[in-house]
């Protein structure tokens, strides 16, 4: 499961991490930050990273979500089978 501590671990680029606190300002999660959404919607964090430019979360953050997303469906997790394309 993605949670803040995993994100609080991972190294790389400050200012890259920074977006992910930032909210966004269009959507359906509008005035969320990506931290928040990712515990609920990782799907929607990929799907944001992969197509919306310029980009509104970090790639670290991203490539949780991603794992995230593998794992549950992996482990037959059907909570959330959301689809962004």
């Amino acid at each position: 499961m993605l949670t803040m501590s995993n994100i609080s671990i991972i190294g790389g680029n400050k200012g890259s991490l920074n977006k992910d606190a930032l909210p966004l300002t269009f959507g359906k999660y509008c005035g969320q930050t990506p931290n928040k959404i990712s515990g609920h919607d990782p799907a929607y964090l990929v799907w944001l990273y992969d197509k919306v430019f310029p980009k509104r979360c970090s790639i670290e953050l991203r490539d949780l979500c991603e794992q995230s997303v593998i794992e549950s469906k992996y482990e037959g997790d059907s909570e959330d089978e959301t689809i962004y394309d």
